[in-house]
């Protein structure tokens, strides 16, 4: 159970949080007030993710995420449903716009453990985290190897080491964990979600957090 002096980080908040400590690969969001906002959309920039900038938990279940948005029209539908959504809940936050990006799901998280104190924690993400649950943990603080051994003795980690020829930035993905790491200590982080991480042959994007402080 949270105690009351800690604070939970919109998905806004907890990106200019990643943005101002250095921590890198993270989308460029945009905030939508009016659907005007939505005007004249490049159609190369297309697909788009829209979703709620909030501190509630699995926005996916409560449909506070709209994926693969093709086209104005589809846009304009799924601005209107977040709204309706936020006027309903009497949710606290704002909708924002992302660029979709594909690729391998992954999930780098930060937890208070009563025994070890600080640990991160990395696996497959996506919908399915708390499904598949595969994840591999280490105590703070790390260093690359530590990251690199946290990584590949996952599932997921055996995938990205090359699995059918698909070469994956790893040492950017241990480089990200290794900030983390030195993030959580420094800021006293108590928990902080990256879900999902996407990773592809280009690079490495945070395309979701949450970060309670």
């Amino acid at each position: 159970m949270l105690v009351s002096h800690m604070k939970s980080l919109t998905f806004i908040e907890s990106i200019e949080f990643l943005k101002e400590n250095k921590i890198p690969f993270v989308l460029d969001i945009n905030r939508i007030n009016k659907e005007k906002d939505l005007l004249n959309k490049n159609t190369n920039d297309f697909p788009f993710v829209m979703k709620l900038s909030s501190s509630i938990l699995h926005k996916t279940e409560k449909k506070g995420v709209y994926l693969n948005l093709l086209n104005q029209k589809d846009l304009l539908s799924a601005f209107n449903s977040l709204n309706k959504l936020i006027n309903k809940e009497k949710i606290r936050g704002n909708v924002v716009l992302q660029k979709q990006v594909y690729g391998q799901e992954l999930i780098v998280g930060i937890k208070e453990d009563s025994i070890f104190g600080k640990v991160i924690m990395f696996g497959i993400g996506g919908i399915y985290t708390e499904i598949i649950k595969d994840v591999a943990f280490g105590v703070l603080p790390i260093t690359e190897k530590d990251a690199e051994k946290i990584i590949f003795t996952s599932k997921i980690g055996k995938i990205l080491s090359g699995a059918r020829g698909i070469k994956y930035p790893t040492n950017d993905l241990i480089q990200l964990l290794v900030k983390i790491s030195s993030l959580a200590i420094k800021k006293d982080i108590k928990e902080l979600d990256l879900n999902p991480v996407i990773i592809n042959e280009k690079g490495l994007f945070v395309v979701d957090a949450r970060v309670l402080l």
